[in-house]
């Protein structure tokens, strides 16, 4: 797993583009088996970068079998800030993560 991550974060440097974080969930169970495989390995990686990265990374990423699943989600907008897991957002962002983008606060009480 850790090969394919750095491979993919190779493709994006290579072409000019910044990885700007990256996430290794680790081993999840899948929500439903896919090729008898009820688990798999789960990394997420944000980055900037332009059209031509993003049809690489998806080319290579469908010609590679070892790769289950692969989605990407373009994100307009400044960047989403990084929670670390077990940390309250709010203290998150008060630790120096990056701000909030719009879109992730939490919607206001009714009055």
């Amino acid at each position: 797993a850790e090969e394919e991550i750095e491979r993919i974060q190779g493709i994006i440097t290579s072409r000019q583009g910044e990885v700007v974080n990256v996430e290794r969930w680790g081993r999840r169970k899948l929500a439903y088996e896919i090729n008898k495989k009820k688990e798999g390995i789960y990394a997420l990686i944000r980055f900037g970068g332009n059209q031509e990265i993003l049809a690489e990374i998806d080319r290579r990423c469908r010609l590679n079998e070892s790769l289950m699943r692969h989605m990407t989600v373009i994100s307009e907008g400044p960047p989403v800030p990084v929670v670390e897991p077990g940390v309250p957002p709010a203290e998150a962002g008060a630790a120096g993560t990056e701000p909030a983008g719009e879109g992730v606060t939490a919607p206001e009480p009714s009055e």
